[in-house]
């Protein structure tokens, strides 16, 4: 949908980065900038951290960014990773 920004450098080349998961990490929040744009990383921690469970705190989150006015698209997805394990 944004073909007529390809001049400006907007891309569908996804950005990768790999960590490393260790005994201090509980979750992984993946999310659009309809989110970032209105939350940081420790407001993010703290509803998520409230949660009972994954799937509360993703909605918490978009609610979150809805009520603080993001006028964009708003996508999360919380992982518990310590179940992974």
């Amino acid at each position: 949908g944004d073909c007529h920004l390809k001049r400006y450098g907007v891309t569908a080349e996804p950005e990768i980065k790999t960590y490393e998961l260790g005994p201090s990490d509980a979750f992984l929040v993946l999310a659009s900038d309809g989110l970032w744009d209105v939350v940081d990383e420790q407001q993010c921690a703290k509803v998520v951290l409230r949660a009972p469970d994954a799937i509360t705190a993703a909605s918490a989150l978009c609610d979150l960014a809805s009520v603080r006015g993001s006028m964009d698209n708003i996508t999360s997805l919380v992982v518990d990773v310590r179940q992974l394990s």
